[in-house]
């Protein structure tokens, strides 16, 4: 049995990440994963799309994951055999290029939303996957919610409160549907086919 440094078993997960994970092993039909090696990029300090991954996926083979701070890893308290990390940035190809043509499955979640050049971005993804391989992604689009949040954690009065959170993963569920968006790549005539999986953005039921 694999060992880590917190136990799985009692971690408390954010729904988010677990859900997201259900919705790709949906979409995509994961079954088996002993064979795949999956990037997570934007990983954060708590791992927590990793850790849903070891959690619904124990026989994975390997997780990479990615953040562009170097402090991420050092503040990280879960560690387990079958990550690994890596400081890189989605934006410079050649802080990641040791591993293009190696993921079978890429995903991030609450981090392309942050990202000023997502053509860049999704090109360099592209280039990371072997062929056939799997994306998914969550990010917020354009919500006047997450810019509200945003603008509101910068002030004195109300840093300490919002402190920590995924600003965009924290309003009430009843309040947030995800609307998820199926879709094919084929970036170049004789290009390999990529399926992808994108949350683009959060539907407000008021």
């Amino acid at each position: 049995m694999t060992q880590s440094s917190l136990s799985l078993r009692t971690s408390v997960l954010p729904n988010c990440s677990t859900q997201f994970v259900k919705w790709c092993a949906e979409e995509f039909q994961w079954k088996d994963l002993s064979e795949d090696v999956i990037m997570d990029i934007g990983c954060g300090v708590e791992m927590n799309c990793c850790k849903a991954i070891l959690t619904q996926f124990p026989d994975v083979r390997t997780l990479i994951a990615v953040n562009k701070e170097s402090t991420v890893f050092e503040q990280a308290h879960f560690t387990d055999r079958r990550i690994n990390s890596c400081v890189g940035n989605i934006l410079e190809r050649d802080s990641l290029k040791i591993y293009e043509g190696k993921m079978n499955k890429i995903i991030s979640a609450d981090t392309f939303h942050q990202i000023y050049d997502k053509e860049i971005a999704f090109r360099n993804v592209y280039r990371l996957l072997k062929p056939g391989g799997e994306v998914g992604f969550f990010f917020v689009v354009n919500s006047w919610v997450h810019k509200f949040l945003t603008a509101l954690s910068e002030l004195p009065k109300y840093a300490d409160i919002l402190e920590g959170t995924r600003i965009q993963g924290n309003l009430p569920q009843k309040y947030v549907d995800p609307i998820v968006m199926a879709s094919e790549w084929k970036l170049a005539s004789g290009a390999p086919r990529v399926r992808t999986s994108l949350v683009v953005g959060i539907l407000l039921v008021l």
